[in-house]
């Protein structure tokens, strides 16, 4: 087995972290009639209150449980700090054994606002061109550090209307995923539609196909960045064990069953992956599908760690357009990712919640 494939060891988490807060409650009150617990999740995921002590449609006895074994706060986070330019906020969020994560909301053009969220506290995946994978893997999060993420802004009148799992961590590593998915899109809690939620991934097969018997609404992305196997190694490791033949032919019966636009994600790095034989290669990777129509390559801007020497802007736009130029004329649907948010370590590959890079 590949040294590159975590062992169930290696996805434990460490740290002490709250109680399941589903399952706690479901404890707590299985002795009473069942609008209560349709209460306090009403409480929970559809309305302001951010501590069980202001859930004043139950009895102070009842609180009282709660707060015994899950603490008054609501939110397994809280914001430590927060960085502000125009059009994105990023969010660092602290957890309950001290451990950091960061956020992104974004507002695009349009009155279209989303959220970037992360799925573990640092990466297992270590992709040459991201901070979060320098940070190395510190644990996973736990389904509720996942829905709090968004509960958050929630909460604080934030809104926002797609949600995007592109911040720090690879989801599909993440056994809590799935759980996490469950509460975000089911109507008795927060009730998100499926149609609003974007998974990116590194291609992990096993997480795909799940996904796509799961949650077959919810929107995936392949972070390709390479379409040879040899130079996709360099960039993106896992790419050791899972080559991208086998994705692609994965993401072949994604389109079949889901029916639904999958996107490849390419940062350019240029001088690195952005030549004709790469556009060739890519191309002759999608042609081949038989629902080409459904995939959509999504051009990436190459940001930099904040302490690291920028590229030239003027070099990067006559990249990213002439790479774009080149896939629309062979007929490939391309776009170019809107990206804002570099000036604060905020955009696509920077977030690194602080931790020393190692």
């Amino acid at each position: 087995m590949s040294t590159l494939c975590p062992k169930k060891d290696d996805l434990k988490d460490p740290a002490t972290k709250k109680a399941d807060r589903l399952k706690t409650l479901s404890s707590l009150l299985q002795e009473e009639k069942a609008f209560r617990k349709e209460q306090v999740c009403l409480a929970i995921f559809r309305t302001p209150v951010k501590r069980y002590s202001e859930i004043t449609t139950l009895s102070k006895k009842l609180r009282d449980s709660i707060i015994d074994a899950l603490g008054d706060e609501i939110l397994s986070l809280h914001v430590s700090k927060t960085h502000n330019v125009e059009q994105a906020c990023k969010y660092l969020f602290e957890l309950s054994d001290q451990n950091r994560i960061e956020a992104v909301r974004m507002e695009f053009q349009g009155d279209h606002t989303s959220l970037c969220i992360s799925s573990q506290v640092g990466c297992l995946c270590q992709c040459s061109f991201c901070s979060t994978g320098k940070i190395g893997y510190q644990r996973n999060l736990s389904a509720d550090e996942i829905v709090d993420q968004p509960l958050f802004f929630a909460k604080n009148d934030l809104p926002f209307r797609n949600v995007a799992f592109m911040g720090m961590g690879e989801p599909f590593l993440n056994p809590n995923l799935f759980d996490a998915l469950h509460i975000l899109t089911s109507p008795k809690y927060m009730g998100l539609s499926e149609r609003r939620l974007t998974l990116s991934t590194v291609g992990i097969p096993e997480g795909i196909a799940r996904l796509t018997r799961e949650f077959p609404q919810i929107s995936l992305t392949l972070s390709l960045h390479s379409p040879f196997n040899e130079e996709r190694n360099e960039l993106v490791p896992f790419n050791k064990k899972y080559p991208i033949e086998e994705l692609f032919e994965l993401l072949e019966e994604h389109l079949v069953k889901t029916n639904k636009k999958t996107y490849i994600a390419y940062m350019i790095i240029p001088g690195k992956n952005d030549t004709l034989a790469h556009v060739q290669k890519l191309t002759s990777l999608l042609e081949r599908k038989k629902l080409q129509h459904l995939f959509l390559v999504n051009l990436i801007r190459y940001n930099p760690p904040l302490d690291a020497l920028s590229p030239s802007v003027q070099n990067e736009k006559k990249s990213l357009f002439a790479f774009k130029d080149l896939l629309e004329k062979r007929n490939i649907h391309v776009t170019i990712r809107q990206s804002f948010g570099s000036e604060i370590g905020a955009a696509c590959g920077q977030l690194a919640a602080e931790y020393p890079r190692k």
